[in-house]
């Protein structure tokens, strides 16, 4: 980056955190709306790749599993429609964006919804019968009140550069943290490397760690044991805002990569991507890999002969019984 364009952002950055300044100070005293249920949500101080969603889907199964009524609201970045919709086994992902369906078909026994409003989807759900609300991506939607905000934070960089949009990806200052009631680490565990970690006394702080993989058909939904996939090689493609994590994933698994390709985050695969991906494989006389983020996007896409495998990892706590007791499951 040229120091000129340094310059100019690094301006613009100081002109976001005045205007973060007064959010911040509005929301600080601006009426809160409150359903009458318990409400937690999971958010992060910087722009996308914090794994909120594995730390949703976490919670939402450790609700479901002792029979609590949970219902997780979402903004549905990247749809196409507005408006308030619950995700159902018809949705589309250009109705109600990737994340949704993602979190839908991962706990199939809690409801989503998705709306602009996330404080109008909370209240829908809450007259659909909900127990338990969860906000994700909920840090910053400050006027839906609720019981229990959860900070995820990378291991490696938890403040990315340390800066403010747009010259870094931090959404409001470091001093916001102290809204959290509990701390996630996200992406190693607590011998991870990486930048010093800030300490948080006062605040429960815990690690969010993969500990198993899962893999599985794209097209039949059949489970794969990773003995099938040894000898193959693959194609694999992502569109995430930390692409790194999914690569180092299959890298771990053992899976042989001839290619990665990387989109943009929330990416809206069209026939080009696909057919692209086909011939790659099929020039090199591999199998097509991908996330369950992607799949929802590309599951109704012609992959010809190409076999096509997503990729799950399903994470823990490290502590899940301390876990559950500070959020009261």
């Amino acid at each position: 980056m040229n120091r000129l364009l340094s310059t100019i952002l690094r301006a613009c950055s100081i002109v976001y955190a005045i205007a973060i300044f007064f959010w911040d100070l509005y929301w600080r005293i601006a009426p809160k709306v409150k359903p009458p249920v318990k409400i937690i949500s999971v958010g992060n101080l910087v722009v996308g790749g914090t794994s909120k969603t594995p730390l949703t889907i976490y919670i939402a199964r450790l609700a479901t599993e002792r029979g609590i009524k949970t219902s997780i609201v979402a903004r549905g970045y990247g749809r196409k429609e507005k408006g308030l919709l619950e995700v159902n086994e018809k949705s589309r992902w250009e109705d109600v964006g990737d994340e949704p369906l993602e979190l839908s078909a991962a706990v199939p026994q809690a409801r989503v919804y998705v709306c602009e409003s996330k404080t109008r989807a909370a209240l829908k759900a809450c007259a659909d019968g909900a127990e338990l609300i969860i906000i994700d991506d909920g840090y910053q939607h400050r006027r839906l009140q609720r019981d229990l905000n959860i900070l995820c934070l990378d291991s490696e960089r938890p403040f990315g550069n340390g800066l403010l949009l747009p010259a870094g990806r931090l959404r409001e200052p470091k001093t916001a943290v102290k809204r959290a009631d509990i701390v996630v680490y996200t992406g190693g565990g607590p011998t991870h490397g990486g930048e010093a970690r800030p300490d948080f006394s006062n605040i429960p702080v815990f690690f969010l760690q993969p500990v198993k993989t899962h893999f599985r058909e794209l097209s039949s939904g059949r489970e794969i044991d990773i003995r099938e996939l040894a000898g193959k090689r693959f194609v694999a493609f992502c569109g995430l805002a930390e692409p790194a994590r999914f690569r180092r994933t299959l890298i771990e698994q053992g899976i042989a990569l001839n290619d990665f390709i990387a989109f943009g985050d929330h990416h809206s695969y069209g026939p080009h991507d696909i057919d692209k991906m086909v011939r790659m494989a099929q020039d090199s006389g591999s199998s097509i890999i991908t996330t369950a983020k992607d799949a929802v996007k590309v599951k109704d896409f012609d992959f010809g002969r190409s076999a096509v495998y997503i990729c799950l990892p399903e994470y823990e706590i490290d502590d899940p019984d301390q876990f559950r007791k500070v959020i009261a499951f």
